[in-house]
């Protein structure tokens, strides 16, 4: 099969035979977000799987044994995340083609139960660091610094998919809902990690005082 099709050449995707909407629709500019997000994320897996330069093998082996453990556990949880993130945007696209909605009945409740997941990781990540009382400048080590890229852009993935709601009226779809507030616990996550990372790497914050 052909990966290109020339059908969006004009700056239309076709939906569904009756539906046909342009790129820039805010549907699409959260489904390009998410799809960033799922980069970023596999980003992090690279520093696991492979050791591609001599700076990633000194950040690689920096962690003890049993922190680079601990690490790798975590990974399972972040292919738990993309494959929600994979599983909201199949509903997106339902939602785009105003079928088939039935078949998520169940994902609000799949949504919170990760959403519980998540807030449960934090807290244990939150129990070996150190109480935040300031901003921190990202620092540390470049593991660390792409796990606070996947903040940034669980945030921006937030925005864009709360423009998409609010313009095509999906404020009271209860899968929409859920999604707002996954995205909003994403971004905490991220931003704990990457000082979790850090902190498994010896690593301390580097604060801001105005």
């Amino acid at each position: 099969m052909k990966i290109y099709t020339r059908n969006g050449d004009a700056g239309f995707s076709r939906i569904s035979p009756e539906i046909t909407l342009p790129k820039n629709h805010p549907a699409f500019e959260f489904l390009g977000e998410l799809d960033e997000l799922q980069i970023r994320i596999g980003s992090i897996f690279s520093f696991n799987v492979s050791v591609r330069s001599a700076r990633e093998r000194v950040i690689h082996e920096s962690f003890p044994p049993e922190n680079m453990e601990k690490f790798r556990e975590e990974l399972f949880f972040l292919e738990k995340i993309q494959k929600m993130n994979y599983t909201i945007s199949s509903w997106a696209y339902r939602v785009l083609a105003q079928k088939n909605l039935a078949k998520e009945d169940s994902l609000p409740e799949e949504i919170r139960q990760i959403i519980a997941e998540l807030e449960s990781r934090m807290d244990a990540m939150d129990g070996v660091l150190e109480p935040l009382r300031d901003f921190i400048l990202a620092n540390g080590d470049s593991l660390s610094n792409i796990a606070h890229l996947a903040r940034t852009q669980s945030r921006k993935s937030e925005r864009v998919f709360l423009t998409w709601v609010f313009h095509d009226h999906l404020e009271t779809e209860t899968t929409a809902n859920a999604t707002i507030r996954y995205l909003n616990r994403l971004s905490d996550y991220f931003f704990v990690l990457a000082r979790w990372i850090a902190y498994l790497g010896g690593h301390s914050d580097i604060t801001y005082k105005d």
